[in-house]
């Protein structure tokens, strides 16, 4: 199996990223193309969410009746560290 580099950004200003998923940017969009499969979903700021294979974590975005928050926070924060993201303010909304 080959592997395709599609060179870009994480983006988590505005979303709800959690354990196994966050947003990128593709430096050059056309890039998604070159991929086999289903057709990319972009959103209007050509934002993919890029889901961890075969990891699933609890969500970031449930209230805490449904989720405990605490368990959510510790995946995205370890996400995060292993991405080399760093000097996270959360907002309390």
């Amino acid at each position: 199996m080959s592997f395709k580099v599609i060179k870009g950004t994480f983006h988590i200003v505005g979303y709800s990223p959690d354990g196994d998923s966050i947003r990128f940017k593709a430096d050059d969009v056309s890039r998604w193309d070159s991929l086999r499969g289903r057709k990319v979903k972009l959103n209007s700021k050509n934002h993919a969410q890029l889901r961890i294979e075969a990891i699933d974590t609890l969500e970031t975005h449930y209230k805490k009746e449904h989720q405990p928050r605490k368990f959510a926070n510790s995946a995205t924060d370890y996400l995060f560290k292993l991405m080399g993201i760093k000097n996270i303010v959360w907002n309390a909304t």
